[in-house]
């Protein structure tokens, strides 16, 4: 009987995974949310700013600039949902771009993230997926 329960437990896991195609590379997840830079935040609703998203960007990839402290960047994707405005839900990769400075001593000073979602056929951004503190 434990046999069976570990079995099922696996097979249900299994059943949950899914296959939606080749991750991002660094350069889509990247180059897709930098081709958007010109977006006003004002229509992401998740991210309202009176700012363009270049701007976000810049100010915060800024961090650590002429200065002892060090700035990581860190890029990561994940399989997840999106709600389309027509109530649709659809498979995406969720992504994320995570900015840390710290100092020479390796104590934390700020952070900021950025998550968005691309689309699994072509990892084009879509709109009002964005995400950022």
């Amino acid at each position: 009987m434990k046999y069976f329960l570990i079995f099922v437990f696996l097979s249900g896991c299994a059943a949950q995974a899914r296959d939606i195609g080749r991750q991002p590379s660094g350069e889509d997840v990247f180059g897709a949310i930098l081709k958007h830079g010109d977006s006003d935040l004002q229509s992401e609703p998740l991210c309202k700013a009176d700012i363009k998203l270049h701007e976000q960007l810049a100010l915060s990839l800024s961090v650590a600039f002429e200065s002892e402290n060090t700035a990581l960047i860190k890029s990561t994707c994940s399989p997840s949902k999106f709600e389309l405005s027509s109530e649709e839900l659809i498979d995406v990769w969720d992504c994320s771009i995570q900015i840390s400075e710290t100092s020479d001593e390796g104590e934390f000073i700020s952070s900021s993230i950025f998550v968005f979602s691309l689309a699994t056929d072509d990892f084009k951004y879509l709109k009002g997926s964005l995400r950022c503190r």
